[in-house]
């Protein structure tokens, strides 16, 4: 259940940062990866945020920030698949502006190391 006046999401609460939104959960067949949006809704300041966990449940360790090689002031809200052992990442560059995309998937290999 979540509970709105302490801001604490059930699956993860993020130590590193005020907020977490977006989370996109993905088992990887031996870890569970969740990845989202984390920053702090008073300024929409964003990065996307990495966890893996043994179980869905937790307890979750935190990892650096992903930095992708794309720019706009909304780079958030990823969208993550697995498959035949590479991650993929599909990820939004504006919100709530014209002219934003949905960036087509980046291998994340260069980004996500052995965890």
């Amino acid at each position: 259940m979540i509970n709105f006046e302490t801001n604490i999401f059930p699956l993860f609460h993020p130590q590193s940062v005020d907020d977490l939104k977006d989370p996109c959960p993905v088992f990887d067949g031996k870890l569970w990866h969740v990845f989202g949006s984390s920053g702090t809704v008073n300024s929409e300041t964003w990065k996307i945020l990495h966890a893996t966990a043994h179980a869905i449940h937790g307890p979750w360790t935190e990892h650096e920030a992903i930095v992708l090689p794309i720019s706009g002031s909304g780079v958030a809200a990823p969208g993550v698949i697995h498959d035949s052992g590479v991650f993929h990442m599909f990820i939004q560059t504006e919100f709530m502006k014209s002219g934003g995309v949905a960036s087509m998937p980046y291998p994340m290999t260069a980004f996500i190391g052995s965890c």
